[in-house]
């Protein structure tokens, strides 16, 4: 039996112990590493190691008048099961020419995104600055009971297809996305 209870070692033991366990419970969003994972493409989440613990939760896919009337992005965001991180991902459709009339996924970008889910959403949806709908916005909002939309941003970005990323916006004012309690709907 290993005996170090009165030694002055003790204290430390317990420090190293509390350390490494802090650190396994926090390894499976800390092993996700952006720089690796932009650039994959999949047809499958699953298929990217590094999402084998996540599930899609919802999506949509973004028109954007500077590309043309075809889909060509999508925002997408997933959830760890274990730990219920958040991960959205702006990626790029590409025609599956193994698939005819299928599409892989190119990553462009990541953002992980930490809230408590009765509490807040993550709206992918319909949001607008001011009275135009900008399919580019998503928002981290909190629901409003009874309304069609909230005002009530927590935190908003902007997707910038020319660059390939999810960029933070400062600026919350004259923004509303469609309140989740409400259900969402895509026009």
């Amino acid at each position: 039996m290993c005996k170090f209870k009165d030694t002055p070692i003790a204290p430390i033991r317990v420090a190293l112990v509390s350390v490494m366990l802090l650190l396994v419970s926090f390894t499976s969003l800390a092993q996700l590493k952006p720089s690796e994972l932009i650039g994959k493409i999949y047809r499958d989440i699953k298929e990217i190691k590094e999402f084998k613990n996540y599930y899609g939760d919802h999506s949509r896919l973004i028109p954007t008048a500077d590309f043309g009337t075809s889909d060509k992005y999508a925002v997408v965001q997933i959830t760890d099961t274990v730990e219920k991180n958040h991960i959205i991902i702006l990626e790029e459709l590409l025609n599956d020419e193994t698939s005819p009339g299928r599409s892989k996924y190119k990553i462009l970008d990541l953002l992980y995104v930490k809230y408590k889910s009765a509490e807040n959403w993550i709206s992918l949806c319909e949001c607008y600055q001011g009275s135009t709908y900008t399919p580019e916005l998503i928002a981290l909002v909190a629901t409003q009971p009874n309304e069609d939309f909230t005002t009530k941003i927590k935190k908003v970005w902007r997707l910038d297809f020319k660059m390939g990323r999810i960029l933070p916006l400062t600026n919350k004012v004259g923004i509303k996305c469609s309140n989740p309690d409400e259900g969402c709907t895509d026009e």
